[in-house]
């Protein structure tokens, strides 16, 4: 009968996907994930080629200070007019002229109409005085090109990138500097156009034509490399792409200083490729190296040296290495608290990964410690409405709410959801993440009222701004909103909000397995203890399914879908498939826990 033969799994049935809060460190990305993906390095922009002759200036009064670009622009105006009136619209000047001032044009805002209506007509009058290969034509030729290639004329551009590059090979040669800058923008553009055996081969023609002209080591030949380690990535060729990558930092380290830009970038790049090749102890030998580069050139507390660092951590702590992470944390705390004092920025930064580094391993004492100093710092320095503070805030309520300190835990998240109503405003998503974690703290708490009256708020003001019925918030609100009915016996309206989580993620694109089988699983109760069994049956079955394509066959979830089904075939007089049910999930229990007394129960009403 419905309520009695369906067992509750524990306190609460139902399962509100992402409802804990999770402590939360430093928003920054780690360089490589355990997969080793990574962000690609982005296509160096393709820079006109530079007219000859250098452009008629007026020499401002020393005490004036440089002229402003709007001031070089108006003043090329002037000059292109004047030599039009004096030389002719279509005279070599006046072609010069309005090439340089489209260049100018681009330079402070890309793509504008006049840049390209100086272009266009800087290339007709230049075939009319020229011809079609003259070295005047092909620099237009090729400044056109880029223009167009920055507009997404992709096309004319593409065109005009070959019609540039065959002239210069013919009036110059292969390996001529100008013939190459068209090699290599050729190259680029098939390269941003996922032409990718196209632009391998431009590119080896480029890096070979810049060899015979300027040697291994020189910047042309690197930026050339550096191409091709992309490509290399993009094919999947990793293992190429490594040793390609390991010349380019060698060739960069031998030209450049060691805090050079392209030093720092590549030596990141490097470690990432190891790490997706598979090659994780290359990877955090690396990784590690990387950090002392950019810690010797930018400082121990520059944004890029933190976000490896904070990468690195990231890593160990997705591998199970707890205790490198914590190593590696203590380490860089000790350096930045010598270097900048210990309440710095970056040390306090560091001191919070450490904290939640702590929890995850076990360590509360300290964990809460570090927590409570990170906290006290911050409100001193920043005050208590600081986003920073806030954050420390709430991993302290976080770990209080873990640790059953429920009071505790609820004036903190209190002060949170208030702080970050009034900085962020009442649908920002640091503001709905609070006031979903004091909902959740005050369910938890037994305060289900208070509870229910939160997240009926958040859910009316999330329909107020018209946020989608299957978002996610929204989705979030409804299942915690169900539950809180089911707690209080109000079993019509937990099934409506039930129903309408489990429909929206089924529609949803991209909704996990876990969260549709936590709908699927809360409804199907939900209508079994009102006595629906058939469709209970139907939305146990997605459970299975769903959490089996999740979490595999034997986890704890899919185990109690198994035995919930059954529960619901023999509510229906369906004994025989219950019986193979009911054995599956003690034989799984079994193995897993060794613990078969509550399925052991339910078969021997078959004996």
């Amino acid at each position: 009968s419905p309520g009695s033969s369906t067992p509750v799994h524990g306190a609460k049935t139902p399962r509100t996907p992402g409802m804990m809060p999770a402590f939360r460190g430093k928003s920054l990305s780690p360089p490589y994930s355990t997969t080793g993906a990574r962000t690609p390095t982005p296509v160096t922009g393709r820079s006109p080629t530079p007219t000859s002759g250098a452009a008629l200036t007026r020499r401002s009064p020393p005490s004036q200070g440089p002229p402003s670009v709007e001031d070089v622009v108006s003043q090329a105006r002037r000059c292109l007019r004047d030599v039009e009136k004096q030389h002719g619209s279509k005279s070599k000047q006046a072609i010069h002229l309005a090439t340089e001032l489209a260049l100018q044009l681009e330079e402070i805002v890309p793509g504008t109409e006049e840049a390209g209506q100086l272009l266009r007509r800087a290339l007709k009058d230049s075939i009319e005085m020229y011809g079609n290969d003259h070295l005047n034509t092909l620099m237009t030729v090729n400044n056109l090109a880029v223009y167009l290639d920055n507009i997404g004329e992709k096309r004319e551009a593409l065109r005009l990138y070959h019609w540039a590059r065959d002239g210069r090979i013919k009036q110059l040669g292969p390996t001529h500097p100008y013939t190459l800058d068209s090699i290599y923008n050729l190259a680029s553009f098939l390269l941003s156009d996922n032409q990718l055996a196209e632009a391998k081969a431009a590119f080896i023609e480029a890096r070979n034509g810049c060899v015979e002209c300027f040697g291994w080591n020189h910047h042309g030949t690197l930026d050339c490399l550096e191409r091709m380690v992309d490509i290399l990535k993009a094919e999947g060729n990793l293992t190429e792409a490594v040793e390609v990558c390991k010349d380019l930092l060698a060739r960069s380290t031998e030209i450049h200083p060691k805090d050079h830009p392209q030093n720092l970038k590549t030596s990141v790049t490097l470690a990432s490729l190891l790490a997706e090749c598979g090659r994780m102890s290359e990877a955090e030998e690396a990784h590690l190296k990387s950090i002392e580069k950019h810690e010797n050139a930018l400082g121990f507390n520059d944004p890029s040296t933190q976000e490896l660092t904070y990468g690195l951590v990231e890593y160990y702590t997705q591998n199970d290495k707890t205790h490198e992470a914590e190593k590696l944390l203590r380490e860089k705390i000790y350096q930045c608290e010598q270097l900048y004092g210990t309440t710095a920025t970056v040390v306090l930064g560091y001191l919070e990964d450490l904290a939640i580094s702590l929890w995850n391993s076990g360590q509360l004492e300290e964990s809460e410690s570090l927590f409570c100093r990170v906290l006290l710092s911050r409100r001193r320095a920043l005050g208590v409405e600081h986003e920073d503070t806030l954050r420390s805030m709430s991993n302290l309520a976080v770990l209080l709410e873990r640790s059953d300190r429920m009071e505790e835990a609820l004036k903190l998240y209190q002060q949170v959801q208030a702080g970050t109503s009034k900085v962020f405003g009442l649908v920002h998503p640091k503001t709905l993440e609070s006031t979903l974690a004091l909902g959740v703290c005050l369910a938890e708490a037994g305060r289900s009222n208070e509870a229910e009256a939160v997240m009926q708020g958040l859910y009316s003001e999330l329909e107020a701004q018209s946020f989608s019925p299957d978002h996610e918030w929204v989705l979030l609100c409804i299942d915690k909103l169900g539950e809180l009915a089911k707690l209080r016996d109000d079993l019509p309206r937990a099934e409506e909000m039930f129903r309408h989580s489990f429909q929206a993620r089924l529609t949803q694109k991209d909704c996990q397995d876990a969260e549709l089988a936590n709908s699927a699983y809360n409804l199907a109760v939900c209508l079994a203890q009102q006595g629906q069994d058939a469709e209970a049956e139907a939305c146990f079955r997605k459970a299975v399914e769903a959490y089996t394509r999740a979490f595999g066959p034997e986890d704890p979830y899919t185990l109690d879908a198994i035995f919930n089904l059954a529960v619901a075939l023999e509510d229906q007089d369906e004994r025989a498939e219950a019986e193979k049910l009911y054995k599956a999930a003690a034989d799984g229990r079994a193995r897993t826990f060794g613990d078969v007394l509550q399925t052991f129960g339910k078969l021997n009403k078959h004996s």
